[in-house]
């Protein structure tokens, strides 16, 4: 027996849970935006009897889609055999939405670093290449190489052990200055 409940019903624009459940008995209706998507839930359901965590897509009645957040798992008898699925379902659509947005101005800020007309790069607090522009390659003499999330010391393994200290201390937030350097 297939039962939706009230949230899931609203999540999806329906009226009530009966109309969710008619809707995918009656037509067969299938929630899933993608229907290769469905075609691995079954699989993976099949093959492992529980989906955690997998992000996808689900159509709303009025045909617009968001992307939910699946949980689910197969009950099964005493004989092995398919009783019924049960499960949660998360709406994550704003999260998504933020990601996105996110992405493109990570994209952005990475194209303008590489492109930039100065010797530029970009450190995580290990001292982790982020990005290094054009620039920055050709003056050390790096060429094509990617040097991304390789460490600044790795790259420079002749750097004095002085600009090490001074890296960890303005990391830790303390102003530097060095006229010579």
């Amino acid at each position: 027996a297939i039962t939706a409940n009230r949230a899931l019903a609203a999540m999806l624009g329906y009226d009530s849970p009966r109309e969710v459940v008619a809707r995918i008995t009656d037509t067969a209706h299938d929630l899933c935006a993608d229907p290769e998507e469905r075609a691995s839930f079954v699989r993976q359901l099949e093959e492992q009897g529980f989906i955690r965590g997998r992000e996808c897509r689900f159509k709303r009645k009025d045909g617009s889609t968001l992307w939910i957040l699946l949980n689910c798992r197969s009950i099964r008898n005493a004989k092995g055999e398919l009783i019924c699925f049960e499960g949660s379902i998360q709406d994550i659509t704003e999260r998504k939405g933020v990601e996105k947005l996110l992405q493109q101005g990570i994209e952005q800020l990475q194209f303008f670093i590489e492109h930039a007309p100065v010797s530029l790069a970009m450190f995580d607090r290990d001292m982790q290449y982020i990005f290094a522009s054009r620039r920055w390659l050709a003056e050390y003499r790096l060429g094509d190489r990617d040097v991304r999330g390789l460490s600044h010391y790795e790259v420079f393994p002749e750097i004095p052990e002085r600009w090490k200290e001074a890296h960890r201390r303005g990391l830790a937030g303390e102003v530097l200055a060095e006229e010579e350097d």
